[in-house]
């Protein structure tokens, strides 16, 4: 019975799996894949995005610092049970005046180190994507990239914390403002 439940929980397989790279065929963090036609993002499975779909399926690929494509892909008339997904590459052209390299969307504060479990940080097209401690394990660094309306999820030993977060992009759209946050550990019942 524990293999039925987890294909039912899984739900269907994709049907077009999407890669996002640079022109050195670099993955780009932060990237997002949303259908063309209705305001609506591929699922983010860390190195690339399941997208649904049949026929001609319009998509939209997006990175700060880089220039955004539309594409169609065809995927023609196809059961999800008996063919693969399609896999498709978009490669997207850096910005003049964009370096290549990633800047944080948040950093986090943490009162009390000792006590955090987990942070994450989620939303607008982005899978969940842990936090990095940095040399002061009271400081994260989260989502390289990423901008636009987050969630930051904060587990400790005692509970857990949700705090929204709109990250803007510079003016150039090479990069996210760093949103600085604090959070206030809860004390431990001991």
């Amino acid at each position: 019975m524990l293999p039925l439940l987890f294909l039912l929980s899984c739900g269907p397989p994709p049907d077009l799996v999407v890669t996002v790279v640079d022109e050195d065929g670099a993955p780009i963090p932060g990237s997002r894949v949303r259908y063309a036609d209705h305001d609506a993002y591929c699922a983010d499975e860390g190195d690339r995005f399941a997208c649904g779909g049949s026929g001609d399926l319009g998509i939209v690929v997006e990175a700060l610092g880089y220039h955004s494509v539309e594409e169609v892909v065809s995927l023609g008339s196809r059961r999800r049970d008996l063919k693969p997904a399609e896999e498709h590459t978009a490669v997207l052209q850096r910005r003049a005046g964009c370096s290549g390299e990633p800047v944080d969307a948040v950093t986090v504060t943490v009162s009390e180190p000792e006590l955090l479990r987990y942070i994450s940080l989620r939303g607008d097209g982005y899978g969940a994507l842990a936090c990095t401690e940095t040399a002061d394990p009271t400081v994260y660094t989260c989502g390289p990239q990423r901008h636009g309306a987050l969630e930051l999820s904060v587990w400790s030993t005692d509970s857990d914390q949700r705090v929204d977060v709109f990250v803007e992009a510079d003016a150039e759209g090479c990069h996210p403002i760093t949103e600085a946050i604090s959070v206030a550990m809860p004390v431990a019942t001991r």
